[in-house]
């Protein structure tokens, strides 16, 4: 699209005032460990490879200050990112520069406020920049229905399922797109090829997380983590009788140990205090930590080190806690589904942003035929937004460092629906 706009002057002023404030603000913040920092900083076992193999590489370069370049780094990386993104949104949307500054101006509070992306040693240091770049590409590829576009796309979702795995709902989008391409250009091999190469990002990622452990750990499995957070739901909404579901004498025995930890803790639905019975999901989000990473990580791995090795200990940990969640999610699935919905309308503000965000959607979905750049933005960041959130409720406490990644969306869908109803106005007058 021809940009209605062209950059002035004090666009470009404004703009670089914003990046130069921001810099200022990032550099004079010293860095911040936070409690999850230890693991990258240790390459822990249970941590993905790219953030503690950047750390590593920062510290080899850079000795005792690897801190202070890391934060370096990761300031730069978020001003190319969001540059990248306005500029590739003006060129794509045709912006109006006000609209595009205070975009700019909003992309870039996390690293100055909450979230402070730069500062914290945590990987939305790297995943809220990548996640930035994907998202304006894959609209731009869902716009020109380029093939063209795929692989940087694939390349850069590759990166992001190694430092964050909650950006898996990208790729089902990209076969989407890619089906619809196909469909239109009628280039179907393009499209079928394509579809494979997003179906093998995943398995790549894997075997990557793999390769890596193997080298640093000695396993040559993938990151040993998932099962603890898909049993911590569960868990909240068991009862004592779920023992029966196991008939392998170790998940019996550790549900039964488990269990009675999480219920004398009264981080169990069933033993919440009177004080949250009416305050919806707070008791949820506040015993979350509690079941996932006091009780079933540190009580459950010292099961296993009695019996095997700390790094054997934490796979037969993951293998267990995996195996025994579908199990206890089917049997208490009314208040397990319960539980998660209201997560997830939390994760969201609440039910009626929810709605909202739905209803963008429908919207963009209802005009998607007609190749229009709004609806099409509307249609994708939408879903984008809402299956972030889905997937983070599944095994998470949705809370704002987890759905922060998305915030931008409605304010850039308010300025491209206002422009576009002024743009309408001038053309009948």
């Amino acid at each position: 699209m021809q940009n209605l706009y062209p950059i002035s002057r004090g666009y470009t002023f404004v703009r670089f005032a914003l990046f130069t404030i921001v810099a200022l603000l990032v550099l004079w913040r010293p860095v911040q460990l936070q409690p999850d920092s230890i693991g990258y900083l240790e390459s822990w076992f249970n941590r993905p490879p790219v953030y503690p193999l950047l750390i590593a590489f920062f510290e080899s370069l850079f000795g005792s200050y690897y801190l202070t370049a890391l934060k370096v780094f990761q300031l730069g990386l978020g001003l190319f990112s969001i540059h990248f993104f306005t500029s590739e949104i003006r060129k794509i949307t045709s912006l109006n520069p006000l609209f595009s500054l205070v975009l700019t101006a909003i992309l870039l509070i996390p690293y100055v406020y909450n979230q402070l992306v730069a500062n914290y040693v945590l990987t939305e240091a790297l995943a809220y920049p990548l996640y930035l770049v994907v998202s304006v590409k894959a609209l731009v590829f869902l716009q020109h229905r380029n093939f063209k576009q795929l692989g940087p796309i694939l390349a850069l979702m590759l990166l992001l399922l190694l430092v964050r795995k909650q950006f898996l709902f990208v790729l089902p989008f990209l076969i989407l797109i890619l089906l619809w391409t196909g469909y239109q250009t009628k280039k179907f091999r393009k499209s079928a090829i394509g579809i494979i190469a997003v179906l093998a990002v995943p398995f790549l990622a894997t075997q990557i997380d793999c390769t890596y452990h193997k080298i640093v750990h000695g396993h040559y499995v993938a990151t040993p983590w998932n099962g603890i957070h898909l049993l911590a739901p569960a868990m909240y909404v068991a009862d004592a009788e779920d023992v029966r579901l196991y008939d392998d004498e170790v998940e019996k025995q550790f549900f039964l140990d488990m269990y009675a930890s999480i219920e004398k803790k009264e981080v169990t639905s069933s033993s919440q205090p009177a004080y949250f019975k009416d305050r919806g999901i707070e008791h949820y989000l506040n015993s979350f930590p509690a079941i996932a990473n006091a009780t079933l990580y540190k009580e459950g791995i010292v099961r296993f080190e009695n019996k095997l090795p700390g790094n054997e200990a934490l796979i037969e940990l993951n293998k267990v806690t995996t195996a025994m969640a579908p199990a206890l999610i089917m049997d208490n699935f009314k208040k397990w589904i319960t539980v998660y919905i209201k997560n997830m309308m939390h994760g969201f503000g609440s039910a009626k942003h929810f709605l909202f965000y739905a209803l963008l959607a429908c919207i963009g979905f209802y005009f998607f035929k007609k190749k229009d750049v709004v609806f099409n933005t509307m249609l994708l960041f939408s879903l984008f937004l809402i299956s972030n959130v889905a997937i983070i409720a599944t095994g998470m406490h949705a809370l704002k460092r987890f759905t922060f990644y998305n915030d931008w969306v409605l304010f850039l869908l308010f300025f491209l629906l206002i422009q576009r109803y002024f743009t309408q106005v001038k053309k009948v007058g």
